[in-house]
């Protein structure tokens, strides 16, 4: 199978790099290659991909609006029928986009909690890493935010009275 992503502005803008993580997550490389690429206009919602087969006689697939993991896992289990797509690999996806939900919304403990609950998940896999930067990430930010407040309690106990 090729997995062509749509890659333009809108699709981008409504998360078509998430789909395009999901898809490499997912896919076992063996059997799936899977494209980033500027498709030709649509009136689809986006993100949205072109599936093509590399099997004469089977027909190719457009799917709309494929926003989140979940709908990445259906369309291999599902449509292109691959048993080899890891359970645990998508649970560790699903964990990891709502931490980085939590960390864009400034919900850093979620976050970080998130990550963890991921981390649980995918122990070995290419994820591994990425997982945890985006929580030394939030750990980060996290001790900004402690800093900010140890300085201002600072400020305000140095304050005349």
């Amino acid at each position: 199978w090729q997995i062509y992503i749509d890659y333009s502005k809108p699709s981008l803008d409504r998360g078509a790099s998430a789909t395009l993580d999901a898809f490499c997550g997912l896919c076992p490389p063996s059997k799936v290659q899977v494209i980033p690429a500027i498709l030709p206009k649509s009136n689809k919602k986006g993100p949205w991909v072109r599936i093509i087969s590399q099997v004469p006689g089977t027909r190719n697939i457009d799917v709309a609006n494929v926003d989140s993991v979940d709908k990445v896992y259906r369309i291999l289990k599902t449509h292109l029928r691959m048993e080899e797509v890891s359970r645990e690999t998508w649970r560790c996806l699903k964990w990891k986009y709502k931490g980085n939900g939590h960390l864009e919304t400034g919900r850093v403990d979620q976050a970080i909690d998130a990550y963890d609950r991921a981390l649980q998940k995918c122990r070995g896999t290419k994820q591994e890493g990425i997982i945890l930067l985006l929580r030394a990430a939030a750990y980060s930010q996290q001790a900004q935010g402690q800093k900010q407040a140890l300085r201002q309690a600072m400020e305000e106990w140095n304050a005349p009275t």
